[in-house]
């Protein structure tokens, strides 16, 4: 798993002293690992001595295989239940849009085919649906705290085009190149390990604890974009309502898959993390939540046979 941080929180001498500021007590291990040491009181006099206005603001390169990070702005939304009164609670959902920004970075596929890869910052959240959530199931309890560690997310869920491309086991046709490619586990596991082998990478299937946590964004809410979902934000079944939401009387095409992109964003710039389709994540399905690990890492891995839409983490 790489650190969503390395290339872009050093651009200056000053950043540099923040950082190792704070790693007192800390031990280096990855980048020095020959002659790794513990920073003392001394080596961090010498560092506050020096003379930070005598140094410029210069970019610096990203070292190893830890990719360069580059902005991107996106729409999202935020559902809001307006009450109408009368005598049955009629409601009206309220869509409201409005812009955000992440950072991310892009593999190159060559002809046209490209991966884009969002940050995801370190936190920790509340991992499950408590028991008074609407349509909310016995295995997704109990409720548990889980520090998720900093990955990087595909931003759209992986597509025909991206799957054929790197496996090359079947052509496709222009029309379909941008839909979620469906798959068994085991194909998708296969797909992450080719996809590392030519990538130098380790990407892989989120965890479902990474999965959840990126797909809520920093919401609490059952939907990233409110209490309930609607068409106009996702591609799932309208004619049912959910909660206080509302349905669709005719909704044709309901369920066909989109093309990826097709609705607005959470906010931490992923797409399609309601609706479309299904997504695999690396653990296997338990019955509930009790004994689940609070770090975000897998309990064990299961090989599985249905089908389900791809997503990658790194």
């Amino acid at each position: 798993m790489l650190s969503d941080s390395s290339p872009q929180q050093y651009k200056s001498a000053t950043g540099i002293s923040t950082v190792l500021e704070s790693l007192k007590g800390v031990v280096i291990q990855e980048s020095i690992p020959q002659n790794s040491k513990t920073l003392d009181d001394e080596d961090l006099a010498r560092i506050s001595d020096f003379n930070l206005d005598n140094f410029t603001e210069t970019p610096v390169k990203p070292l190893n295989n830890q990719p360069a990070l580059q902005s991107f702005e996106f729409e999202t939304a935020k559902i809001r239940i307006e009450e109408l009164g009368g005598l049955w609670g009629h409601t009206k959902v309220v869509i409201e849009k409005s812009r955000g920004q992440s950072k991310q970075f892009v593999e190159d596929f060559g002809d046209g085919v490209s991966l884009s890869m969002v940050a995801i910052p370190c936190g920790s959240f509340l991992m499950g649906a408590p028991e008074s959530e609407l349509e909310s199931d016995n295995n997704e309890r109990p409720q548990h705290q889980v520090q998720v560690p900093p990955f990087y997310m595909s931003k759209y869920v992986i597509t025909v085009a991206q799957y054929q491309t790197v496996m090359r086991d079947r052509s496709y046709i222009k029309e379909e190149a941008d839909l979620p490619m469906t798959c068994e586990w085991e194909k998708a596991v296969a797909f992450c390990e080719k996809l590392s082998k030519g990538l130098k990478r380790d990407y892989r299937l989120p965890s479902e604890a990474e999965w959840e946590y990126a797909c809520r964004a920093g919401t609490t809410t059952p939907f990233y974009f409110g209490e309930t979902i609607d068409k106009e934000l996702a591609q799932y079944n309208a004619w049912q309502a959910y909660g206080r939401g509302q349905k669709v009387e005719y909704y044709p095409h309901n369920d066909n898959p989109k093309n990826v992109g097709s609705y607005p964003a959470n906010t931490y710039g992923l797409y399609d993390m309601h609706g479309n389709e299904q997504e695999w994540c690396a653990d296997s399905w338990h019955r509930n939540y009790l004994d689940a690990p609070t770090n975000g890492v897998l309990p064990n891995l299961l090989c599985q046979t249905v089908y389900s839409s791809l997503i990658l983490a790194v």
